[in-house]
């Protein structure tokens, strides 16, 4: 059975909340990913920052693209980072 590691969606919360969290989650998994879209990207990446001053490793990053439909069916394109951190 493999392990599917915790996501850590980041949204408007307070940055300290989704550190905490990510901590949290690192004690019981190996990797977590922290993945964010549109303009909370710079909210991930200072939340990846911290962790790896906090001596976490930062396995690596993938950039993206969603799209979405409104319900009349406008297409917007909207940019994704997944950031992949160990212990």
């Amino acid at each position: 059975m493999t392990e599917t590691e915790p996501l850590i969606y980041i949204g408007k919360k307070g940055r300290m909340n989704y550190i905490s969290e990510s901590i949290h989650k690192l004690t019981t998994h190996n990797n977590i990913l922290v993945k964010a879209r549109g303009r909370l990207i710079p909210e991930a990446v200072d939340v990846a920052l911290v962790l790896r001053g906090l001596g976490k490793k930062i396995l690596g990053i993938e950039i993206s693209t969603d799209v979405l439909k409104d319900n009349r069916d406008n297409v917007r394109n909207v940019s994704v980072i997944a950031i992949r951190i160990c212990n």
